[in-house]
């Protein structure tokens, strides 16, 4: 399934249930960049779920298998969010804008 597929999906059942696109939920292909901005958006009180892909590791674009875990990547997003690391995100994945 593509990476857009699944984002129209998720955002098709949040329209449904009353969402709107900007205001209570994004669109952001890549994985690191969309739980650094749910830690940076977080506010006391508030929980972030990271979900579905916390057992793997690695993720796959067409038939290559890129290396992946969530674990790093939410420890990184929160350092970043508290001032502790400037250092980009610990896997990179080939998402592209196109990914929408």
């Amino acid at each position: 399934e593509s990476l857009g597929t699944i984002l129209a999906q998720m955002a098709e059942g949040a329209q449904r249930a009353g969402g709107v696109e900007g205001r209570d939920f994004l669109r952001i292909p890549d994985r690191s960049a969309a739980v650094l901005q749910a830690v940076n958006l977080a506010r006391p009180g508030d929980v972030v779920v990271v979900c579905g892909k916390g057992h793997e590791r690695s993720m796959c674009f067409g038939v290559t298998e890129h290396p992946w875990r969530d674990h790093p990547v939410v420890r990184w997003a929160i350092e970043r969010r508290l001032g502790l690391t400037a250092a980009p995100p610990p896997f990179v994945l080939p998402t592209t804008p196109d990914d929408l």
